[in-house]
């Protein structure tokens, strides 16, 4: 066997799961396809909440984010808001302290604090809540003007223990941010899936979420000295059985990262956090996918194969791509060709080319789940920004070209593992 036989048979591994996976998400968006937008609850909550912002260092964002919940719908008289500031060394508080003063009719409290870590200084302001539900709002993310009320609506229903925000990337200025955009775009489609076909969410969005204060001091209060704290919370209440709902109506909009660096950092941090914990609680979770009146089975195992598929993929791409790429160079091989290659290679143009040459080149059954997967998922980027109403021709033209992008972000997965093994867990964190 050649190298180049050994490549097709891991190219077949890889990409037969990459096509189930997305043939799946396109069976179940196609049966909900009718629904285009999600239906607002008759009723609403009339509660009060408590709007909860970590902050570090977040004199560039903090003005716009108090602004939009301060000048959001959700009434003043209803509403409390509490910075939990982990020792910022810029101009953050005089600022939100500034912010504040416009706006004397809203409660607010100032948590200043030594930077101790956002899960610890948020599990310490929690505590001092007295508001039945906690709406918590990254910095850096900026809230529509319904958004603080849709994230408080579900509560009426009291099998709900939190509310994930519909979180997408503002105002992309370059490529990087644009791909993220559509990245996000795409992650939100699928929640909305899940959210239609199986009634929950498949993660919470730390970036604008809610959850009911009891059930979190049920589970023992915010988590800490974690990756991904929302995760944890996340998993914690779907192994209780409990409903994580997604509200497609609480659109808040949040920065990209604008450097390959800062978006590596991001992405091993959420990898290995989410699998860390996956691993922690894989008794129960195998234990309630094998329960037949287990409400979330189906989204678990979703979850668990989705992840696999990742992985795979990540591991033997960057290879198989190569000695692919390398032995279907013509002889003589010239710049051209090389660039000719390069451009199908890496863009979606390439399967469509598979599929309008198919009579002539014939079915390479290796390749060709590779060419579906590649022509369901741009399908599905195209689904995604044109639901939530990011269509234009920038956006499509990247979608077009998006391949390397996630071949960018998939080495986040095998990076994770090495930086962990040389630095520990807490090296992720700052």
């Amino acid at each position: 066997m050649t190298w180049f036989d050994f490549a097709q048979v891991v190219n077949l591994f890889i990409t037969l799961p990459l096509f189930i996976l997305s043939a799946t998400w396109f069976f179940l968006i196609a049966r909900i396809a009718r629904d285009r937008f999600q239906k607002s609850s008759r009723k609403s909550y009339t509660g009060s909440v408590a709007v909860l912002i970590p902050c570090f260092n977040e004199e560039q964002n903090i003005e716009l984010c108090l602004r939009a919940i301060l000048t959001s719908s959700f009434p003043h008289s209803r509403m409390k808001i509490y910075l939990s500031d982990d020792g910022s060394t810029d101009n953050s508080l005089a600022i939100a302290e500034s912010i504040f003063k416009e706006f004397p009719e809203c409660r607010h409290t100032i948590f200043h604090r030594d930077h101790v870590g956002k899960a610890l200084g948020m599990k310490a302001t929690i505590e001092q809540v007295e508001e039945d539900i906690c709406i918590l709002i990254d910095a850096d993310t900026f809230v529509t003007d319904n958004c603080i009320a849709e994230l408080a609506a579900p509560y009426i229903d009291e099998n709900i223990d939190a509310v994930s925000g519909c979180i997408l990337v503002w105002k992309p200025e370059n490529l990087l941010e644009l791909c993220q955009s559509i990245e996000y775009c795409f992650c939100m489609l699928l929640q909305r899936t899940v959210s239609f076909t199986f009634g929950t969410s498949i993660y919470l969005s730390g970036q604008a979420c809610s959850v009911r204060r009891q059930a979190l001091q049920r589970i023992g209060g915010m988590p800490t000295g974690l990756l991904t704290e929302d995760y944890e919370i996340f998993l914690r209440f779907m192994l209780e059985d409990r409903i994580v709902r997604w509200n497609q109506k609480a659109i808040a909009y949040t920065r990209a990262c604008s450097t390959i660096k800062s978006l590596l950092l991001q992405r091993m941090r959420w990898w290995f956090g989410c699998v860390s914990l996956l691993v922690s609680h894989k008794k129960e979770i195998i234990s309630h996918i094998c329960r037949k009146d287990a409400p979330h089975r189906y989204v678990f195992t979703l979850m668990i194969f989705e992840g696999i598929s990742c992985f795979n993929f990540s591991l033997f791409v960057y290879p198989t791509t190569l000695v692919l790429f390398y032995n279907f160079l013509p002889d003589g091989t010239t710049m051209m060709d090389i660039l000719e290659q390069a451009f199908f290679w890496f863009s979606s143009f390439g399967p469509l080319r598979v599929l309008y040459k198919l009579s002539e080149w014939g079915v390479n059954w290796f390749l060709f789940f590779g060419v579906l997967s590649g022509i369901t998922f741009l399908c599905l980027k195209l689904i995604a920004v044109a639901t939530f109403r990011h269509a234009s021709i920038r956006s499509i033209s990247t979608i077009l070209f998006i391949f390397p992008y996630y071949l960018l972000i998939v080495l986040a997965i095998p990076l994770s593992l090495v930086y962990y093994r040389r630095r520990g867990s807490r090296q992720f964190i700052d």
